[in-house]
């Protein structure tokens, strides 16, 4: 049986920057398509409130969409990676992951709010199950974010890298981080959880001068030259500290709203720029597969 899941593109996002007439594949078996039409029809909408009807679908142009075979709501996925999951449970994921490859390409609005799984009956879509899911949410300065043509290659090819991922990988534990950091509003969970994926990246095995061993790795690991570590390890080093007490109790309202918005788009770019730099490159995937290979790695780029 022909099963379809979908979330509607969020409405402050604005679409790419070119006409989508035909299904765009971002990677993950998902395409970026015009909201299909019998999503809106009343026979798939009477059940759900007016939120999910008038604006999460009222006021969606887009959707994210993926297309399977499964025998019924809930048909266990016998591929799946993470535990016992339904083939519906894993499309939705893998929404999110492609969703995921669109914001590293480049933060927009990008994201759903709604996740509706229908089987095919004939010509007719038959809704199953819908319900709301927390949509990525990009940082004030990233709001007005489209994605070129470019861009869209470039969320397909990291998401063609991340599907090769072992789930046991620091990069996978990283992207999952990732993942919650970008759905949530509140500024401390959301820089902590930033900071976290860091330190699953490039923190070490010896917690001995943690701050210090990190900000340094990061910095020669995304400097595109030996005159831009100083520079990106002055802000890795800051952002760390401010990581420090935001875990002790400190609140960010006390850094100042244009200091905190600072040090968490530093902390999004140091993320989002360290794994496009490894998804981009085999030799960087396979670095960071093992936690032996990636201490000598980033060992190598400071010493070697």
């Amino acid at each position: 049986m022909r099963w379809t899941t979908l979330g509607p593109v969020n409405s402050e996002w604005s679409g790419p920057d070119f006409g989508v007439l035909e299904p765009i594949d971002v990677g993950w078996g998902v395409r970026l398509v015009p909201l299909p039409e019998w999503v809106r029809q009343d026979r798939i909408t009477r059940l759900m409130s007016w939120l999910e009807r008038e604006v999460y679908i009222g006021e969606a142009t887009f959707a994210l969409l993926i297309e399977y075979e499964a025998e019924s709501l809930g048909d266990p996925d016998p591929a799946s990676k993470i535990g016992r999951m339904s083939k519906q449970d894993v499309a939705a994921e893998n929404l999110r992951r492609a969703n995921l490859g669109l914001w590293l390409a480049r933060p927009s609005w990008a994201g759903f709010n709604l996740v509706i799984s229908a089987h095919q009956e004939q010509d007719d879509w038959i809704h199953r199950q819908n319900y709301q899911t927390d949509p990525i949410r990009p940082i004030e300065r990233d709001t007005t974010n489209t994605l070129t043509k470019a861009d869209i290659e470039v969320a397909k090819k990291l998401s063609d890298a991340a599907s090769t991922l072992s789930a046991e990988t620091s990069t996978w534990m990283a992207m999952r981080l990732l993942w919650k950091a970008l759905t949530d509003s509140w500024w401390e969970n959301r820089f902590l959880l930033l900071w976290v994926a860091l330190e699953a990246l490039f923190g070490s095995a010896n917690p001995n001068e943690t701050t210090y061993r990190l900000s340094q790795r990061l910095a020669f690991f995304l400097a595109e030259d030996r005159s831009k570590v100083r520079g990106l390890y002055d802000r890795a080093k800051e952002g760390y500290s401010a990581r420090s007490r935001v875990v002790h109790g400190f609140r960010h309202l006390s850094l100042g709203k244009q200091r905190a918005d600072d040090l968490l788009a530093d902390a999004e770019f140091f993320v989002r720029a360290g794994l496009t730099k490894i998804l981009t490159d085999d030799r960087h995937l396979q670095a960071f597969a093992g936690k032996g290979q990636r201490e000598d790695f980033l060992d190598s780029l400071v010493f070697g």
